[in-house]
């Protein structure tokens, strides 16, 4: 007897019904898949005209002038790398969320570019989390946040936990850790809107045009340039 081909199916989404039930859409691909439809995320890309070139900036500023030195190092330059493949990743997820909302039926969704897009969201969650996490490092004893404050920074980094430990979510029985709204990004444990993420990647885009260059960074005080401060991540000084 021939087994049915259950594979084709899936595997072309012209071949897929005009309309699916929105609990089976729900419960088989992505919580809420059957109500996003529509996205509003800035987009930041104008304001920060160096942001592909600020690893490259530090090294020629080091190569030619100041350098970051001592055990802080790391955390430092980890931040400028961070916060370029971030907010380039911020970008791409904006562009892929709009190329699946742009003509998309929330009730026939497209499965492939859907997963794709749920990708770029998490490589972007994953670098802003390890933006967070050498900021934590580099500026103590400040640090993003207090646990339990309910900042946009806890609550982002609690995302990106229950992207990377799928524990929590298997005990509910998801079947993804983290899923799309109209809102923002959604886990079992906590959400981010995407107005939220874009501040938090404007203050990392800030940080990252002030440490590319070590000869300005290095004894920076905040209360000269209150920018900083005024976006949630802030109100530290660089050390020499």
């Amino acid at each position: 007897m021939r087994a049915p081909e259950i594979s084709s199916a899936l595997q072309g989404e012209d071949a897929l019904l005009t309309r699916w039930n929105p609990d089976l859409l729900d419960d088989v691909l992505a919580p809420g898949i059957s109500r996003f439809t529509e996205a509003n995320i800035p987009d930041l890309s104008s304001e920060f005209d160096q942001s592909t070139y600020w690893m490259s900036n530090h090294f020629l500023s080091s190569a030619t002038g100041v350098r970051y030195s001592g055990r802080g190092r790391i955390h430092l330059v980890t931040a400028i790398l961070r916060a370029q493949l971030g907010f380039a990743a911020y970008h791409e997820a904006r562009q892929a969320s709009c190329e699946y909302l742009l003509g998309n039926n929330p009730l026939n969704p497209r499965v492939r570019k859907y997963f794709a897009l749920v990708g770029e969201w998490e490589t972007c969650v994953h670098n802003i989390h390890l933006f967070i996490d050498a900021f934590n490092l580099f500026a103590k004893p400040e640090k993003a946040y207090t646990t339990g404050d309910g900042s946009e920074e806890e609550r982002f980094c609690l995302l990106s936990n229950d992207v990377k430990h799928l524990g929590r979510a298997a005990k509910e029985e998801h079947c993804i850790p983290m899923w799309l709204t109209n809102d923002g990004l959604v886990s079992l444990t906590s959400n981010v809107s995407y107005l939220e993420i874009a501040k938090l990647v404007r203050t990392m885009a800030r940080f990252a045009d002030l440490l590319q260059h070590p000869a300005g960074a290095v004894g920076y005080k905040p209360d000269t340039d209150p920018t900083l401060g005024e976006q949630g991540i802030g109100g530290i000084g660089i050390p020499p």
